[in-house]
């Protein structure tokens, strides 16, 4: 297989790894003490819960646990497409998903009510404002983009995606093994963060383009 082949198969695969890490989030991913199954959608049932327990990222993650995977599908886009049309579309996108981090970070802080305790408020509003930095971050990946930086915007692609099957990977590990929380998880919980793993190699691939040298012209 060819440097061009492998790189066009790593941009068409990117895009469908972010379609499936969204999609996992509709598989059955939890089972409550009375039997009840919850899809990965629904895993902001356990936020409440843990509330009360020394684990904040894991309770971020119950609360904005869809989000890198609709920001993925957002941004991988400007990675894949080649034409300048392709990537004005793709900036488009992009301005979206920081757009909808930061819906996201707003609605995090919206969500303070005045009989919490202390401890969770300010618990909260470190949560958006970490999503908060997240769309900044996000924000200047798409200015870069817009700016014909391609190289360095698929490389944040990349960033993005092993961040978030980082932060996948311990929050879910977390709420297998911590019996407090009183759910079992199903294998496919696991999913996105494959998706995300296999989806950042092939946006760190896809980068490699700029940095092949142009074949020299003939006389």
């Amino acid at each position: 297989m060819t440097p061009i082949v492998l790189r066009r198969t790593a941009r068409a695969l990117l895009a469908l790894l972010a379609l499936l890490a969204f999609a996992a989030f509709a598989l059955p991913w939890l089972t409550r003490a009375n039997g009840d199954v919850l899809i990965g959608f629904d895993i902001g049932y356990l936020a409440y819960g843990l509330g009360r327990e020394p684990y904040p990222v894991t309770q971020l993650f119950t609360e904005v646990a869809q989000l890198p995977a609709l920001l993925a599908v957002l941004l991988v886009p400007g990675v894949a497409v080649q034409s300048r049309w392709g990537r004005g579309v793709a900036v488009v996108l992009g301005l979206l998903a920081a757009g909808l981090a930061g819906f996201a970070a707003v609605g995090l802080f919206n969500s303070i009510e005045d009989y919490w305790e202390p401890a969770r408020s300010t618990r909260y509003q470190l949560f958006a404002v970490a999503v908060a930095v997240v769309a900044v971050l996000v924000l200047a990946a798409v200015v870069a983009l817009a700016a014909g930086r391609r190289r360095a915007y698929a490389m944040a692609v990349a960033l993005l995606l092993v961040g978030a099957a980082a932060f996948h990977l311990g929050c879910v590990l977390v709420i297998s093994s911590a019996r407090a929380i009183g759910v079992e998880l199903s294998p496919l919980a696991w999913a996105p963060a494959a998706a995300y793993l296999l989806a950042a190699g092939c946006a760190f691939l896809a980068a490699s383009q700029d940095t092949v040298p142009a074949a020299p012209a003939r006389a």
